[in-house]
C-alpha cells in the first residue's frame, strides 16, 4: 500500500506558507492533501519508497528518467525486431532473383 506521506514524489508544505491546511503535494499527480489524510493507504503505481537524504525534486527527476528511459528501450526494441525483418526479406528477395536468373 502507498503513503503519500512516505512517497519521494511527495513535497511537504513548508512551515512559512499561509494556508496551513495542506500537508503536501504530489509531484506526480499534482494533488494536494490536508494533514489528517496524508499517510493514509492508497493504491498509487507511481509510488517511490523515499530516499531520506533527497528532496522531493531529486525524485521527481529521477523517476522521468527512468519513465523515459523505460520507453526508449520498448522502442528500440521494436525498431530492432523490424530492422531484422527487413534484412530476411531482402535477403529473401536476392536469393528469388538469384536463381530465377539461373534457371532462366
Amino acid at each position: 500500500m502507498a503513503r503519500c506521506g512516505r512517497c519521494g514524489l511527495w513535497a511537504k508544505t513548508s512551515p512559512e506558507a499561509k494556508e496551513k491546511k495542506w500537508a503536501g503535494t504530489c509531484l506526480w499527480f499534482q494533488t494536494k492533501l490536508e494533514s489528517e489524510f496524508e499517510y493514509d493507504e492508497r493504491e498509487c503505481e507511481e509510488f517511490i519508497d523515499k530516499i531520506p537524504q533527497y528532496d522531493a525534486a531529486w525524485h521527481f527527476d529521477y523517476k522521468c528518467k527512468r519513465d523515459n528511459l523505460g520507453d526508449v528501450y520498448e522502442a528500440a526494441n521494436r525498431n530492432k525486431k523490424r530492422a531484422i525483418l527487413a534484412i530476411v526479406i531482402s535477403i529473401a528477395s536476392l536469393t528469388f532473383n538469384i536463381i530465377k536468373e539461373i534457371l532462366l
